[in-house]
């Protein structure tokens, strides 16, 4: 697996003035090297899910109904949304509409977010919680209860003893729950005792506890067995970001907003391995690769585990990082110089040379990575399997997918776009101009034309659009409309 390095680590940096949503704070962890400790395991068979009859309903047709509608989350395979939409005359003005302040709040009507399945009006909700990789189950918080929900049957089950305490972070969903592969994890909390982590097993339904050290605060999954988990102490509170940026679940895309820094305790953070239960922790800043830890000590130089994989004169900057082997992107600065390397065990390749000394000549922008391809800023790529550079021919990589690039040459005068197939090595000009989105092996030019990027070719065009009614690309090719601009319900278009 390739993965940009916007891991669980960089999940929690603090962001400046902009668009993406805040986090938090440097984290912390226990002094000295890499240290490993086992757990006990659980193992109990919670209650199955709730019969169809007795489940979600499942709609068919638009998703939603008409009025002010966002979109909250969405399969991509089109069985489900959730959208917050205000449905109701709720000041008293005659009227049903909102309107969004400048740090993406909202004023007007109240909004209410609903998990629409299949299509249809949908069922209340309180927070979409999180989704599976493959877009089938949906943990949500309703009616104060952690439920897992089938989207395919409606069916759910009630994860019993879910810590659902908000922690308000603003940008970020409720942190009561993540997938890891094909597993639910959730935490139970004890009086006074260390917090427990429930992982439940999606196909089976049986549940496993691991205790944790602490008091768990939030959790990324770093891969399908290996969860980050970011603790306080028994007792504190929640650290709490001070921003600008507007809470809550429903909200509009922010103009602009500002972060202050952040009070409360300076989270840990832990590695577990959740088919053993082993705890790991790291001083230094920390990514997991399967089931080894990258890792950059303050005194210079990356390691895998225990193995010094760059020098300590490089102070790094992690890119991205690649398994089997595990692999590492990044920017080393030397005195003055900053370089790119690849570098592994008994590898180390330069890549590219920074130029400049200003921010916009930085290079810390990772295209998302493909099967077989990750890019730096779209500048240079990087054949995963050969660990080769890959010619661009003076092009720049503007999407990535599997092992394909889709590249623009651009002059003072023209722009012109090709397919590269790195698995062949054939190059594919187009007759297409920039991206809109970009989603699985398809891209959308600026002239609604739909690119398969393994066919090499335009497969058809959606005829104009207005922008403001595009809300989505699918791996499938369809467009994800909206009826007006902000009004809802929303619909799948195919060509």
């Amino acid at each position: 697996m390739t993965r940009v390095a916007a891991t669980s680590m960089l999940l929690f940096a603090i962001a400046g003035c902009g668009a993406a949503p805040p986090a938090g704070p440097a984290v912390a962890a226990p002094a000295g090297s890499p240290t490993v400790a086992a757990r006990p395991v659980t193992t109990t068979t919670p209650p199955p899910l709730a019969p169809v009859a007795n489940g979600l309903p499942i709609g068919k047709g638009d998703f939603g109904t008409p009025g002010p509608t966002l979109l909250r989350g969405l399969d991509e395979q089109g069985r489900w949304m959730a959208l917050c939409q205000a449905r109701k005359d709720t000041d008293g003005d005659g009227k049903v509409e909102i309107y969004f302040g400048h740090h993406g709040d909202f004023f007007g009507d109240a909004m209410e977010q609903f998990l629409v399945l299949g299509g249809g009006e949908g069922t209340p909700i309180d927070y979409l919680v999180a989704q599976s990789e493959d877009g089938r189950w949906v943990a949500v918080i309703r009616g104060g209860e952690l439920q897992l929900v089938d989207t395919t049957t409606g069916g759910y089950s009630v994860m019993a003893g879910a810590d659902l305490k908000a922690d308000g972070r603003p940008g970020m969903r409720h942190r009561a729950a993540v997938f890891a592969g094909n597993q639910l994890v959730f935490v139970r909390t004890a009086d006074k005792a260390n917090d427990r982590l429930v992982v439940l097993d999606l196909a089976t339904q049986k549940e496993k506890e691991l205790p944790v050290t602490g008091r768990a605060w939030r959790m990324a999954p770093e891969s399908a067995r290996r969860l980050a988990v970011y603790t306080v102490g028994l007792g504190d509170e929640f650290p709490s970001l001070h921003t600008t940026l507007a809470r809550g679940e429903c909200l509009g895309q922010p103009m602009s907003y500002g972060t202050y820094g952040q009070s409360g305790p300076v989270p840990t953070q832990r590695f577990v391995d959740l088919t053993t239960g082993t705890e790991t922790t790291s001083s230094d800043t920390a990514i997991a690769i399967g089931d080894e830890l990258v890792h950059t000590p303050a005194s210079g130089g990356i390691f895998i585990d225990s193995d010094p994989i760059a020098p300590r004169t490089c102070r790094a900057m992690i890119m991205a990082v690649l398994e089997n082997p595990a692999r590492v992107v990044a920017q080393c600065t030397e005195g003055k110089r900053r370089k790119i390397w690849l570098f592994g065990r008994e590898l180390a390749t330069e890549l590219e040379t920074v130029k400049g000394d200003g921010f916009y000549s930085d290079h810390t922008s990772m295209l998302e990575a493909g099967t077989g391809v990750v890019c730096d800023a779209g500048l240079f790529c990087i054949n995963v399997q050969t660990n080769e550079r890959i010619d661009l021919q003076g092009g720049v990589a503007t999407y990535v997918f599997g092992n394909w690039i889709y590249v623009v040459h651009a002059t003072t005068s023209s722009r012109k776009f090709e397919v590269i197939d790195i698995a062949s090595g054939k190059r594919t000009k187009l007759e297409t101009t920039d991206s809109r989105r970009a989603a699985g092996k398809f891209v959308l030019d600026s002239d609604w034309n739909l690119i398969d990027l393994e066919q090499g070719k335009v497969i058809g065009n959606f005829g104009k659009l207005p922008d403001e009614r595009v809300i989505a690309l699918n791996p499938q090719g369809q467009l994800l409309l909206a009826a007006a601009e902000g009004q809802g319900p929303y619909q799948w278009k195919s060509l």
